[in-house]
């Protein structure tokens, strides 16, 4: 089904990841008419954010480090590449016993 054969149209959206060119690039191809946007700037008090060494095993870490510290908290790992999303996920899920969607 296509945007433009729907009755009633979204009057809201958010994207944490999009430059202001790209976002006009998005609307263009959803043919989503001028519109009034509101951008905020990417200073989140609420999250907090941690440099730390890389091992030998990285994805092995990246496991230990959300059951032990992260058991009972949802959020959200992100990837340079889809590729790597994939393989993330994968080992997330089939070796480190951590369910992802």
């Amino acid at each position: 089904m296509s945007q433009t054969s729907l009755s009633i149209r979204p009057s809201d959206g958010l994207n944490c990841n999009c430059h202001s060119a790209s976002l006009w690039d998005i609307l263009k191809a959803l043919r989503i008419p001028p519109t009034l946007v509101l951008e905020t700037r990417f200073d989140r008090p609420n999250l907090k954010h941690e440099v730390m060494a890389k091992t030998k095993k990285p994805l092995k870490q990246l496991g230990e480090l959300l059951k032990n510290h992260f058991a009972y908290f949802c959020g959200m790992v992100y990837c340079l590449s889809k590729g790597k999303c994939v393989d993330v996920v994968k080992c997330l899920n089939d070796k480190c016993s951590i369910m992802t969607m």
